[in-house]
């Protein structure tokens, strides 16, 4: 039992507690005895007219329920006793057992008459949020400053603010569109104070203020108060990072890769639309393979579920366009991003027979030769200089001679097969 600071308190649940597995169906057939009295002072349980009951060393479950036990001290005891006990016996049907309860004699400290210093508490979130080039009207929700600790209530017209730095982007304004420097709480209670969004060149705004309670002598002064404005932009912001990916495999579209404003960051109320579709694969849901999207939610790219397919043809880099929107009013959409696709080449192709012309070999030469050679397509240009010299020095060292009209023997690339100087030749 608890400290007590009068002469009784009543028995509870909390000072005594039974656990048993037998099943009983009135708090009356648990008995208690009182088999030691406390030593200072004495257990009474009250009768129905208000009277301690004759023998109070026995009462049941029940009269503890009903708040009819109690333990009255004598107030004799001197100070310096700090404790009592009671032990007591329980019986339901045949079984019984002993207990003890303990009884807390030391005194509560008394209350102090004297209240803490009154002091400036922040009740307000101390920030709003206002549309791009849009108006707010400030609320106690957002900015209320209370003074607490103080013996008799505060009228809300006596806590003052006065605006230290101005918002840079806006400006605060009364109802009527005059410029606001100072107000009371009073006034941001009736819905007098305004926030206006006037330059879009910022992401967000905010203003500085003192706030003062005067009452008498004593003055309550918060300085280099903040309260922040968010902006929210007219147009969403989606920028994009590229991705990579094999020949015919795909790669993970993610918020990594298509990224919103920090406003929209983690908001699962955007609709992303495929504005431009690739033109050398699709975006699909990992759940549903082969079915190309045409629109996904914020949390389809959170959890990692969208990819990029390469429809593996040659192509070595691919795109797409994807724009943003909100579900719900207001209207906020992002122009197009578009998301570049690098794709690693695999040389995975059957060789093919670029040249089936028939071959011309003249009698008399002691070795055959074909006048239009064919050069590798990845060969340059610019090497091929070297490699006609090359064979023409081949020829002179091997006793060939070429066709009658014919001085030289060109190599050439792929994409001369049709010049005019191959026709020449050939």
């Amino acid at each position: 039992m608890a400290g007590i600071d009068t002469v009784m308190t009543v028995l509870t649940q909390d000072n005594i507690v039974i656990e048993t597995n037998i099943e009983y169906e009135n708090a009356s057939d648990v008995q208690f005895t009182v088999v030691k009295e406390p030593v200072y002072g004495v257990i009474e349980v009250i009768e129905d007219d208000g009277q301690p009951r004759s023998l109070g060393r026995r009462f049941s479950l029940a009269d503890v329920l009903h708040g009819l036990v109690i333990y009255r001290r004598n107030v004799s005891v001197q100070d310096g006793v700090d404790s009592d006990q009671i032990v007591i016996v329980v019986r339901l049907d045949d079984l019984q057992t002993t207990g003890t309860i303990h009884v807390d004699l030391t005194p509560r400290p008394p209350l102090s008459t004297h209240p803490p210093p009154a002091t400036l508490d922040i009740l307000g979130s101390m920030k709003a949020t206002v549309d791009e080039l849009g108006d707010i009207v400030l609320t106690s929700d957002q900015l209320n400053i209370a003074v607490t600790s103080y013996p008799v209530p505060i009228n809300a017209s006596d806590i003052r603010y006065e605006v230290s730095v101005e918002p840079r982007h806006g400006m605060l304004l009364s109802v009527s569109g005059a410029l606001v420097r100072m107000f009371t709480q009073s006034d941001v209670n009736a819905g007098l104070v305004q926030y206006r969004h006037r330059d879009a060149s910022g992401s967000g705004d905010s203003f500085r203020f003192r706030v003062r309670h005067l009452n008498g002598n004593s003055e309550l002064i918060g300085d280099e108060l903040e309260f922040v404005i968010d902006v929210i932009a007219s147009v969403m912001s989606l920028s994009a990072n590229n991705l990579t990916t094999i020949e015919g495999q795909s790669a993970f579209i993610d918020d990594s890769t298509l990224i919103l404003g920090d406003h929209y960051h983690d908001s699962a109320d955007v609709i992303f639309t495929v504005v431009t579709q690739p033109s050398h694969g699709r975006i699909e849901a990992t759940a549903e393979p082969g079915v190309r999207l045409t629109q996904f939610s914020g949390d389809q790219l959170a959890a990692s579920t969208l990819r990029y397919v390469h429809n593996d043809d040659e192509a070595g880099f691919d795109n797409f366009a994807v724009s943003a929107r909100l579900r719900t009013r207001p209207d906020r959409r992002s122009s197009p991003t578009t998301i570049h696709v690098d794709v690693i080449g695999v040389n995975d192709q059957q060789p093919t027979i670029v040249v089936n012309a028939r071959m011309r070999v003249w009698t008399g030469m002691k070795a055959a030769l074909m006048c239009i050679t064919m050069i590798h397509k990845n060969v340059k240009v610019k090497k091929l200089r070297r490699i006609e010299l090359l064979m023409n020095l081949h020829l002179r060292a091997t006793g060939c001679h070429l066709p009658h009209g014919i001085t030289h023997c060109y190599p050439c690339h792929p994409t001369q097969v049709n010049t005019p100087r191959l026709n020449a030749l050939s």
